[in-house]
C-alpha cells in the first residue's frame, strides 16, 4: 500500500475507533450493496457501510465487524461520496485523507483549526514513512545480519532499536511523523538511518544549574569543548542536541543570558536510539544520554523536552522498583532497572536538561535486549523480527515463547498493581525483553525497565504494602514531584495496565503474530485469559483484593482504550478535560477476552 493510502487508512480507522466528533455514534451503520458503474474492485463485495450524513453530502465508508480495539474496522481507504450537486445515482470515489478531513469538517462539533493543523501532521507522516522506507533500503545489508552476530549487548540493543524504528505505533495513526524534522534531519539524527553525530555543549552557571550525582567519565572537560578550564569552578557542562542548539541560541540572545556560555567545539560521539532524543555514547555504549529535542511525536502537543520533575520521579521509581524486586520473592529475578541517578536541569527550563541512563555491562554481558516495539517489524526476508528471535532463543516454538512472554508481563505488572498500587507506563519503547540463551529456568526472558517517570500510584495500596514489606522507612511517596502520578482511585491503575501492558504490549503482538500466521489467534487469547486468571487467583489466595482487576479485564462488556488522536491533536485540554493527553480514555472497545470466552462456550 502506498504511503498516502496507508496513512489514510490508519487515520480513518482511528477516527472510527475513537468516535472522533461523533463519527460512529452520530451516524448509521447500514447493510447494503451498491450497484454503480466503475465501482472499485475492493468495494464490490462490501456488505457493511458507515453512512455519514451531512447537509451538503453523504459518505459511505466500507467497514467490517471487529472484536479487537473497536467494534468496526475500516476495510479499505476507498469510500463513496454523493453531494447534493450530483445527479441522481451519481457517486464520487474518494481515497485521500484530505477528502476525509473535509468530511470531518461537516460535523457540528468539528474544529477546523485543529483539523487543518492535523492535516499538516498527516502530510508529515506520509513524507516520513517514505523516508523510513528509504532508510530501510539503505540499511538492508546491516539488517540482514542475525542480531547475535553483533558481539556486545549494546550493539544488539542498538540493532533492535533500529529494527523497531521502521514499524509504526500500533494505534496512533501518524506516529511516523516527527514534526519539526525535515528530510535532512531524519537522515542525520534518526535511528532509521543509524547515523552518528557529536553533541554540542553549554556551560551553565552553577548558580542556575542543578546536577544530581557524579557525572560519568565520558563527560567532556571544558577544554575538550573549547572553553577556559577555569570555568569548571563556576559552571556545569550540559549536553545539547544539534537540532535544539539553534533554539537555545535564539533564547539566549533574546534573554541576554551571560550565565549561559555556548561551547565552540562539539564533543562526545553518539548514535540515536529508538526515542531519537536519547542517544548512545559511541565510546561508552553502556551510557545513554537523554536530551531535549524540538520535535513533536504522537500528537502535536507532545513536544519532546525534559521537565525537571521527570529527572527526580524517574530515579524515585528506579529506587522503588529495585527495592521491591529485591524484597519480594515473587518478583525477584523477573526484572531489573537501568540506573537513572544522574540528571541535570536549569530550574524549570525544559530546553536545558539531561538524564544519564547507565546500563550494567556485567549483568547484560550474555543478554540480547529487545524493545517490544521491534517484535513486529518486518525484516529483509519479509518475516517479522519475532520469527528470528523465536528461532534463536526458543528453537522455533512460537507457542512456548508467547506463553512465556504473556506470563512474564502479566506476573510482573499485575503484582505491582495489586500488591503495591503501582501501574507503569511500560509502552513498547520502554518495555525491553532480555533474551538469555544461558538461562536455566523455564523461561529465558526477563524485563529490563527504564524511563518510569509517568507511572501511576494509588497511595492506599502503596503505603500499606511499604509498611508490610518493611520498606516504609526507605521510600516516601511524598518525594514524588509530578502530582499527576499519585491518584485517588484504583481505576487509574486498571486503565493504565489495560491500555499499556495488555493492549500495547500483548494484544498488538498477538494480532501481529496472528496476521502473519505465526500463532493461532484464539489459542493466544485463551493463553492470555488463563494467565490473567491464574495470577489473579494466586494474588486473591494471598489476601489481595482482585475484584476491580477481574471486572475491568475479564468481565466488563467494554474495555477502556486511549483516545490518543483526540487528546493529542484534535481537542484542547480544556475540551478533553485531560490533565495528561497520554492518559485520556474512552470505554468503547470490545472486551476481546470476554468475547473469546463467549465464543469458546458457544463452540
Amino acid at each position: 500500500m502506498m504511503d498516502k493510502q496507508y496513512i489514510t487508512k490508519r487515520f480513518i480507522n482511528t477516527c472510527i475507533r475513537e468516535d472522533v466528533y461523533g463519527l460512529l455514534s452520530n451516524n448509521s451503520i447500514i447493510e447494503t450493496e451498491f450497484d454503480i458503474p466503475d465501482l472499485p474492485e475492493e468495494l464490490k463485495a462490501q456488505k457493511f457501510w458507515l453512512q455519514i450524513t451531512a447537509p451538503e453530502q453523504t459518505d459511505w465508508l466500507p467497514i467490517t465487524p471487529s472484536d479487537c480495539m473497536q467494534y468496526w474496522q475500516l476495510v479499505t481507504p476507498i469510500w463513496l461520496q454523493k453531494t447534493i450537486q450530483k445527479p441522481l445515482n451519481s457517486y464520487a470515489i474518494k481515497s485521500d485523507y484530505n477528502d476525509f478531513i473535509a468530511v470531518l469538517k461537516q460535523s457540528p462539533n468539528a474544529s477546523d483549526t485543529a483539523l487543518d493543523s492535523y492535516l499538516f501532521e498527516l502530510d508529515c507522516a506520509t513524507e516520513h514513512r517514505a523516508l523510513a522506507r528509504q532508510g530501510f533500503a539503505s540499511q538492508r545489508r546491516y539488517l540482514e545480519r542475525n542480531i547475535n552476530e553483533y558481539p556486545s549487548w549494546s550493539e544488539r540493543l542498538l540493532y533492535a532499536d533500529q529494527v523497531a524504528s521502521y514499524l509504526d505505533h500500533p494505534y496512533y495513526p501518524t506516529a511516523r511523523a516527527k514534526l519539526g524534522l525535515d528530510e535532512a534531519d531524519i537522515a542525520s539524527y534518526s535511528p532509521e538511518f543509524a547515523p552518528t553525530f557529536t553533541l554540542y555543549w553549554v556551560a551553565v552557571s552553577k548558580a542556575l544549574a542543578t546536577v544530581c550525582a557524579e557525572l560519568p567519565s565520558i563527560w567532556p572537560s571544558f577544554a575538550d569543548v573549547g572553553l577556559d578550564s577555569n570555568l569548571q569552578q563556576t559552571h556545569q557542562l550540559f549536553p545539547v542536541h544539534p537540532l535544539t542548539l539553534p533554539l537555545l541560541q535564539q533564547n539566549a540572545l533574546k534573554n541576554d543570558a551571560p550565565q549561559i556560555i555556548f561551547a565552540p567545539k562539539p564533543a562526545v560521539r553518539v548514535q540515536p536510539t529508538l526515542s531519537v532524543r536519547t542517544v548512545a555514547c559511541c565510546d561508552a555504549p553502556n551510557i545513554h544520554i537523554k536530551v531535549p529535542l524540538i520535535v513533536r511525536t504522537l500528537g502535536n502537543k507532545n513536544v519532546r523536552l525534559i521537565k525537571s520533575s521527570t529527572i527526580y520521579d524517574g530515579y524515585w521509581f528506579q529506587q522503588t522498583l529495585e527495592a521491591i524486586e529485591k524484597n519480594d520473592n515473587a518478583l525477584r529475578g523477573y526484572y531489573s532497572h537501568c540506573d537513572e541517578a544522574i540528571g541535570g536541569h536549569m530550574g524549570d527550563d525544559r530546553t536545558l536538561a539531561f538524564i544519564v541512563r547507565r546500563y550494567d555491562d556485567t549483568k547484560l554481558a550474555n543478554k540480547t535486549p529487545v524493545p517490544v516495539a521491534a517484535l513486529g517489524s518486518i525484516m529483509p526476508d519479509g518475516r517479522p523480527f519475532i520469527n528470528h528471535l523465536i528461532e534463536q532463543f526458543y528453537e522455533g516454538d512460537s507457542q512456548v515463547w508467547l506463553k512465556n512472554y504473556i506470563q512474564l508481563l502479566c506476573h510482573v505488572h499485575l503484582n505491582l498493581w495489586i500488591k503495591y498500587g503501582i501501574a507503569l507506563e511500560s509502552n513498547q519503547q520502554n518495555a525491553i525483553i532480555l533474551f538469555d540463551s544461558n538461562a536455566r529456568n523455564d523461561s529465558n526472558m526477563t524485563l529490563l525497565m527504564k524511563d518510569n517517570d509517568a507511572a501511576r500510584i494509588y497511595p492506599k495500596l502503596f503505603n500499606d504494602a511499604m509498611l508490610q514489606s518493611g520498606l516504609a522507612s526507605l521510600i516516601d511517596i511524598g518525594d514524588i514531584k509530578d502530582p499527576r502520578i499519585v491518584v485517588d482511585d484504583e481505576l487509574a491503575l486498571a486503565q493504565m495496565f489495560l491500555t499499556i501492558t495488555i493492549q500495547l504490549d500483548i494484544v498488538a503482538i498477538i494480532e501481529m503474530m496472528s496476521k502473519h500466521d505465526i500463532i493461532n489467534r484464539h489459542e493466544a487469547y485463551q493463553t492470555l485469559t488463563a494467565c490473567i486468571n491464574a495470577t489473579l487467583q494466586s494474588l486473591s489466595a494471598q489476601g489481595y483484593d482482585t475484584h476491580l482487576a477481574r471486572q475491568v479485564l475479564l468481565e466488563d462488556k467494554n474495555w477502556y482504550i486511549k483516545y490518543l488522536l483526540y487528546a493529542g491533536s484534535l481537542l484542547s485540554k480544556e475540551q478533553s478535560g485531560a490533565t495528561d493527553i497520554n492518559k485520556f480514555y474512552g470505554k468503547s472497545a470490545p472486551n476481546t477476552l470476554r468475547l473469546m470466552q463467549l465464543h469458546k462456550q458457544d463452540s
